[in-house]
C-alpha cells in the first residue's frame, strides 16, 4: 500500500464520530507522510511527535522568518510592517 493511499480529511463527519481506525491505520501504514491536502507533514506517532517537538535547532513553525531574512532591505522592512500590522489585528479579536 502506498502513502497515497491513505486520504486523512480531518472535518470528515465519520472521522470525527471515530477518528481512532484512520489513526491506527496512519501509525501503521504511514507514520510521517506528505499531505497534498492539508499542505502540511502528518505525524502520527508519539514518540516522533515528541521529538519533533523538542527539536527546537532543526524544525520550527516559523515558516515566515526564513523568507523574511531574504529580501532585500526594503522590500523586509515594507514586509516588516505588514506583519506587525496583521499581529496587531490578530490580538486585537
Amino acid at each position: 500500500m502506498t502513502v497515497q493511499s491513505i486520504d486523512w480529511r480531518p472535518e470528515d463527519p465519520a472521522v470525527l464520530a471515530n477518528p481512532y481506525p484512520i489513526f491506527q491505520r496512519m501509525r501503521d501504514e504511514a507514520p510521517c507522510y506528505w499531505s497534498d491536502r492539508l499542505r502540511s507533514w502528518v505525524i502520527t506517532r508519539y514518540n516522533d511527535v515528541k521529538a519533533m517537538c523538542l527539536d527546537k535547532e532543526r524544525l520550527s513553525s516559523d515558516r515566515l522568518r526564513p523568507f523574511f531574512e531574504s529580501l532585500p532591505g526594503s522590500e523586509a522592512s515594507r514586509i516588516s510592517e505588514v506583519v506587525v500590522g496583521l499581529a496587531k489585528t490578530i490580538l486585537e479579536q
